[in-house]
């Protein structure tokens, strides 16, 4: 079984997304703590531990105003997370003990300790042995059967032949600079869709990126090691001549679509951890889910976060700051 919460969180950290944004009603405002940022059900997030939370992974050394912001909303989406972790470890009887607890933090490298206030070592770790005894009571043969199904193209060491189109966001439009650049990538892929427009030609029309020259075609790519994660795990979800919708990377925002496909021959036996990682990721987003249902989400004036389309959950999530009582 897979080893901690890392095992099933990644790739989820946009989760909070897909959570309906609510912010907090004016007349609220003078009987909540400013310092709050979000509340999960009855538990809030204090802008301390976002603060602490964004020093750690050094996003306030990024550029632009607007790659703060996403930013800044990434990591609330996983504070988030983590809190409704919290409630369905609690309401499955999953809570870990402190014995489990202490048995843990013995085994840590004294690194990873070093420089973290004990009681938050303490949470992070009661968190992680909650979430591995949810995954390990849930993993079935029938999850990891379908796990190997649906992602057999990216373990089996299957390589898919890429074009894309590449889109700079222009800083000088200010601070809506990516989504500017999302809305343009799905105008084209309009144009695509329709017909009035192939792929190759959206590239060497449109795209920033050297492969223009060849039609937006970067060759053959595997899962893993090559490519940046944001761009390998959309491709390979890509079917064969599917047209992604608008993603974001490092880079830029992509259109991507894939033209061949070179199976792989691995066996399943031999990529049966990976299996496990993935079924219990999509069992991590199903309980996830039903604790966005069940619990209200809150969000302060001031305080970005990301929204998805609740008609097209497929979309790119929208960054949203709710503008604060005076307008600012």
């Amino acid at each position: 079984m897979a080893r901690g919460i890392a095992c099933f969180i990644g790739g989820l950290a946009l989760a909070a997304s897909l959570v309906s944004a609510t912010s907090w009603a004016a007349d609220e405002i003078d009987v909540l703590e400013p310092i709050v940022v979000a509340r999960v059900g009855e538990s809030p997030i204090m802008r301390a531990t976002l603060d602490a939370a964004i020093e750690r992974v050094g996003y306030e050394r990024l550029a632009s105003d607007e790659l703060k912001q996403r930013a800044r909303a990434e990591v609330l989406g996983q504070l988030i997370d983590e809190r409704l972790l919290e409630l369905a470890i609690e309401r499955d009887g999953k809570v870990a003990t402190d014995g489990e607890i202490d048995a843990f933090i013995s085994r840590l490298d004294p690194r990873l300790a070093a420089g973290r206030d004990a009681n938050t070592l303490r949470r992070k770790v009661a968190l992680e042995i909650g979430v591995n005894k949810m995954i390990a009571s849930r993993i079935t043969k029938e999850a990891i059967e379908a796990a190997y199904t649906q992602h057999r193209a990216e373990l089996d060491g299957s390589l898919v032949r890429v074009s894309h189109v590449l889109l700079r966001p222009d800083i000088a439009v200010g601070p809506d600079a990516v989504e500017k650049a999302i809305e343009k990538a799905s105008s084209i892929r309009s144009e695509i869709l329709q017909g009035s427009l192939t792929f190759a030609e959206a590239a060497r029309r449109h795209s920033a990126g050297p492969s223009r020259r060849q039609g937006g075609d970067i060759g053959f790519v595997p899962r893993g090691g090559v490519m940046v994660e944001e761009f390998a795990s959309r491709v390979f979800s890509l079917k064969k001549r599917e047209i992604s919708r608008p993603f974001v990377t490092p880079f830029g925002v992509h259109l991507a679509t894939v033209t061949e496909i070179r199976p792989g021959t691995v066996s399943d036996t031999q990529i049966r951890p990976q299996l496990e990682r993935l079924a219990g990721r999509k069992l991590l987003g199903e309980i996830l889910e039903r604790e966005r249902k069940e619990t209200k989400i809150f969000y302060g004036p001031g305080v970005p976060h990301f929204e998805r389309d609740a008609d097209d959950p497929s979309a790119s999530p929208k960054l949203v700051v709710e503008p604060l009582p005076d307008g600012r």
